[in-house]
């Protein structure tokens, strides 16, 4: 059995609508494996994935596990994984045509770790939340941090680094924000390699765990932040694009009354560096948390829209 070049790892969870478009769309390609890692699916996801692997015996593998979450889905797969090269790609998800020529092509004539492509989907911003042409900032972990990767759309040299199991949110920039911290390099395709389904499905991950709990996201940003420094990497544009989620999930926090006593001790954000910002705005939230401090400001700021009868909204363009 010939090695594969890349390794297609595609965590399922009841998806049994588009698990097999996910999965022949990359057995189209050629030098790849297809691992298919059925999550505890209670549909006919795992029937499906036993038919690929039997009528593709050399090239798809077929692995049922109890429910644990994606991370731990693409660990399981990782382990199998025989290729160097791994691409992770959610189950509602397909590549396009020439998506793995086109990401192993840019990667080989680079020497680089990791290869961000485009994803093309229904979403109304999505040609331009993707194109490396209108990716801001002035490195790749701000690039990463500001605009985020769709994660069916990046290709990463296997390393030692793992997914953290049990993190099911925000745990996409994390896994790629590890890579970074210890030098990945990284290099763009300018060609859409993925079609990103954006029809409404409850047992998506981001509709399961819900990204923008604003505890869970202002907590994640600011520890981000945290790792950051200790590697070395955070300059000004990372800290300007951590700052502007956490502020953001703030916002809604404290617009919604959400305690975040859990979390006050562990908020990395100086409202000091705000007018630094290109999103800083006098009349924003963020020109009140510079006046008032942090907590203040916001109460302040949040008080002031619900007596106007006006959603808070910090009032910011990234």
């Amino acid at each position: 059995m010939a090695r594969p070049t890349i390794s297609v790892i595609i965590p399922c969870y009841n998806h049994e609508r588009t698990l097999e478009r996910a999965a022949r769309s990359a057995l189209a390609q050629a030098g790849t494996e297809v691992i298919i890692v059925c999550d505890g699916s209670t549909d006919g996801s795992a029937a499906i994935a036993r038919a690929l692997e039997a009528n593709h015996p050399d090239r798809v593998l077929a692995i049922q596990t109890p429910n644990g979450g994606p991370s731990r889905a693409r660990n399981v797969g990782m382990h199998r994984a025989r290729a160097d090269y791994l691409l992770f790609l959610d189950a509602d998800d397909y590549l396009t045509a020439q998506a793995i020529d086109l990401l192993l092509s840019r990667a080989v004539a680079t020497d680089s770790d990791m290869v961000v492509g485009l994803g093309i989907g229904d979403h109304r911003n999505f040609r331009e939340f993707q194109n490396p042409k209108r990716l801001r900032g002035n490195s790749d972990l701000e690039r990463l941090v500001r605009d985020w990767w769709a994660i069916s759309t990046v290709l990463i040299r296997r390393g030692e680094l793992r997914w953290r199991e049990g993190m099911n949110a925000w745990e996409v920039i994390d896994f790629f924000a590890q890579h970074l911290f210890i030098g990945y390099s990284v290099a763009y395709c300018e060609d859409y390699v993925t079609v990103i389904n954006h029809e409404p499905n409850p047992n998506r991950v981001t509709e399961v765990y819900d990204h923008y709990e604003p505890v869970r996201m202002a907590s994640f940003f600011s520890e981000l932040k945290f790792q950051a420094q200790a590697a070395g990497k955070l300059d000004a544009g990372v800290a300007s694009a951590a700052d502007f989620h956490i502020l953001s999930a703030l916002v809604m926090a404290y617009g919604r009354h959400t305690d975040v006593s859990s979390i006050s001790s562990r908020i990395f954000c100086n409202p000091r560096q705000f007018p630094r910002y290109r999103w800083y705005r006098r009349t924003g939230a963020s020109g009140f948390c510079r006046l008032l401090g942090l907590d203040l400001g916001l109460r302040v700021f949040c008080g002031l829209g619900r007596l106007i009868g006006k959603w808070p909204d910090e009032n910011i363009q990234h």
